[in-house]
């Protein structure tokens, strides 16, 4: 899937949120050593590709999305060394959506689990 980062068709997702990017940085600078950082809605994955470079395989980053975009991109981010990235992906069928599996994760603790979620 990153192959689509600046491929014609693709520009306008082809730029990591900076805004993200500045928001984790700042969680990991303020001492938080594990960050659990959620993105919803990868795109083509150009800011998921620079959320696992600022954590760099510290914490975790949970991505949502439709899981045959979540396959590629779990696959090209781990060949790239990026052992963090866990993938809650849902089908295309019509109700189905990642509401439902951010709610199956979050139902899991009776703690808040993210550190930051980014709505893409």
């Amino acid at each position: 899937m990153l192959e689509k980062i600046n491929a014609p068709g693709f520009e306008t997702l082809s730029r990591a949120d900076d805004v993200v990017c500045r928001n984790v940085a700042a969680v990991i600078e303020r001492g938080v050593t594990n960050p659990v950082i959620a993105e919803i809605g990868v795109g083509v994955g150009a800011t998921s590709l620079e959320l696992a470079r600022i954590l760099d395989n510290r914490g975790s980053l949970h991505l949502y999305d439709f899981e045959s975009k979540l396959q590629e991109l779990l696959a090209d981010l781990a060949a790239l060394g990026h052992r963090n990235v866990v993938g809650f992906g849902n089908t295309t069928k019509y109700w189905d959506s990642y509401n439902w599996s951010l709610l199956q994760q979050l139902a899991r603790t009776d703690a808040p689990i993210y550190d930051y979620i980014y709505l893409d």
